[in-house]
């Protein structure tokens, strides 16, 4: 198992939880509550319940606005801006935010570092910058403290 030959110390349905989206007795809710998010965006209910079967990124952010997870990992496999667009439609900004960034998460035998990226914002400005930097910061911070 890949978790093993990392080397990592979590198991499945104790640190995470694996969702099989084809059985999940939570399924209906998921697209319901999907649908209600995304149909002003043209999305059918159809759609929205195709999504919630292949689209790991909206089952994984549905869940997460749910409180059913934590965090989410996505865009591992396919294009940044699809798993972005979804990721920002579900959980919008905070009261305040005016600019979304990116962050990634390099895991080295020499310690964790955090790069804030700009794979959002081709050109940003000034402001952008700072503001992503600050967010960065505070979404880092209570990783250590």
């Amino acid at each position: 198992m890949r978790i093993q030959k990392l080397g990592l110390q979590i198991k499945a349905g104790v640190d995470f939880e694996i969702v099989n989206n084809e059985s999940d007795p939570r399924f209906k809710e998921y697209w319901s509550e999907y649908y209600q998010i995304m149909k002003r965006r043209g999305v059918t209910q159809e759609q929205a319940q195709r999504a919630m079967i292949g689209n790991h990124t909206a089952i994984g952010a549905i869940m997460v606005q749910r409180g059913e997870a934590d965090a989410m990992i996505c865009g591992t496999i396919g294009d940044y801006h699809e798993h972005f667009s979804v990721v920002k439609a579900v959980f919008g900004y905070r009261d305040g935010v005016h600019t979304a960034g990116a962050m990634n998460a390099l895991l080295l035998p020499s310690g964790n570092t955090f790069i804030a990226d700009t794979y959002v914002n081709e050109d940003p400005t000034p402001e952008q910058l700072a503001e992503i930097a600050v967010m960065a910061a505070e979404t880092v911070r209570p990783l250590w403290y």
